[in-house]
């Protein structure tokens, strides 16, 4: 991974922001209003809030899964890492 050209990285990293501000730009116009029923509520909220809300959501949660994936694999590699007997004699 380290021999990636960083110039691509950051190209696709541009034409994927771009892509989501045409979406977001193309969204915001988007009034309708629907209704959301929760479990003991009710709400009418826009479509592109939803929308908007559902997206950050979808967002966050995927960051904690990543980041907890993260944080157990280096935990089992640190373990795994002093669990291991010196071979020095």
């Amino acid at each position: 991974m380290a021999s990636e050209d960083p110039l691509k990285l950051v190209l696709s990293l541009l034409v994927a922001v771009a892509i989501f501000l045409i979406a977001l730009a193309f969204g915001a116009q988007n009034d309708h209003m629907v209704t959301v029923s929760y479990l003991i509520a009710q709400s009418e909220i826009r479509l592109s809030s939803l929308m908007a809300l559902m997206f950050f959501a979808g967002l966050l949660s995927c960051l904690f899964i990543c980041l907890l994936w993260f944080a157990v694999f280096k935990w089992r590699h640190r373990k795994s890492r002093f669990s291991e007997p010196s071979r020095g004699a």
